[in-house]
């Protein structure tokens, strides 16, 4: 059975897409369910969650063209000219920028998986008095 909750701060009883369709035949698990917290909760609205918050975290933000090219400069100067060949060639092969965007960064963390740790680990350090 599918995902549903009561959720007494915003006075809804949230359901899933899947449960949704689930409930939508009267056989079902689903079905009961659903109707028995609306019948303990009648002052409740139900409301279909859009997305997960995991979902809807982006990972990635920050993660530009600057920043990626100011992290190569200080970490790795001599991939500088293969990160500019790179965003090169993949301008050349696709017309989308959301799509040459995907492929450089992808190109980044394949060489960089542990860039932020490599932040951490090179900044500098405070010397003890």
């Amino acid at each position: 059975m599918q995902e549903m909750r009561v959720d007494f701060v915003t006075n809804t009883i949230v359901i899933t897409k899947a449960f949704r369709e689930e409930a939508s035949n009267m056989d079902s698990e689903a079905y009961k369910t659903l109707s028995r917290a609306v019948e303990e909760n009648p002052q409740m609205r139900v409301v279909v969650k859009t997305r997960s918050a995991a979902y809807s975290k982006n990972e990635y933000k920050g993660l530009t063209y600057k920043f990626m090219r100011r992290f190569i400069k200080i970490i790795d100067k001599d991939n500088l000219v293969t990160f500019e060949e790179t965003i090169e060639y993949y301008e050349d092969l696709y017309n989308e920028s959301g799509k040459v965007y995907q492929c450089v960064r992808d190109w980044f963390l394949e060489n960089y998986p542990n860039y932020k740790e490599l932040i951490t680990d090179t900044a500098p350090q405070r010397v003890a008095a």
